[in-house]
């Protein structure tokens, strides 16, 4: 399996460095962002590697992303960083179809990106060339962390203000389509936090593709664990969903 590893794609932070894992014959890139709270995380995590080689084995270029982390980063270094790294992939394949994905505060990451375009606008990233979104137990209200880390409130509180991907959804909403993978024992509210997004936006564009499947588990199962085939339910639900886009 060919592989590029640690391409620096900013100078912000020291950890801005991606991977690519190249599938032989490419159906379309998948550009993740890993969770762990804005706090840990990172691309050389086993089962990442784990699940950016069976994405790779089954025709989908993986591309894994690191970025700043607390208490070395401040709100919204981050988010640049995934803009700069999106620019990159998008420069890297100019002609392949390109779905940004995330788990929990990589989710929230790419859910910012996703809905707030002022990052895109301020990198030159052209956010139509995006073919699909796809978040894995994010948060669309305020990040927990965030709060609790730079403002010093309780992360139980639920906001939606600027640090909330939910704060952007309003009647200029129109995003390409996008999976929402959720959990039946995720951290509390998080289902309800992604209902409520999944519905305002719908509300103002009821045209939207917005799919979502739901699993047994708690936060962010499907990526951390394999299932009784031996595979990461995660990279399950991704190729099922884009392959079904393809026949829509």
């Amino acid at each position: 399996m060919k592989t590029k590893k640690d391409i620096v794609y900013s100078n912000i932070s020291p950890l801005d460095k991606l991977d690519i894992y190249y599938a032989e014959k490419e159906k379309a890139v998948i550009v993740y962002f890993h969770g762990g709270g804005f706090e840990c995380g990172d691309k050389y995590d086993p089962h990442l590697v784990e699940i950016s080689e069976s994405f790779a084995s089954k025709e989908y270029t993986f591309v894994n992303v690191n970025y700043s982390l607390y208490p070395n980063t401040k709100f919204p270094s981050y988010l640049i960083e995934g803009a700069k790294a999106i620019k990159y992939v998008l420069n890297e394949f100019k002609e392949q179809d390109i779905y940004i994905s995330g788990t929990s505060a990589g989710a929230y990451l790419a859910m910012m990106l996703c809905f707030n375009k002022e990052y895109f606008i301020n990198e030159g990233v052209d956010a139509s060339r995006i073919k699909g979104w796809i978040f894995e137990s994010g948060q669309p209200t305020s990040h927990f962390n965030i709060m609790r880390i730079e403002k010093g409130l309780n992360p139980l509180l639920q906001r939606i203000d600027e640090l909330a991907p939910l704060y952007y959804v309003d009647e200029h909403v129109n995003i390409a389509s996008s999976l929402f993978i959720l959990y039946d024992n995720d951290l509390p509210n998080r289902y309800e936090q992604n209902q409520l997004l999944i519905k305002s936006v719908l509300s103002f564009n009821n045209n939207l593709v917005l799919d979502q499947v739901l699993l047994h588990g708690g936060h962010c199962e499907g990526s951390a664990h394999k299932d009784k085939d031996n595979e990461y339910p995660f990279v399950k639900e991704i190729i099922k969903w884009i392959e079904r886009r393809k026949h829509r």
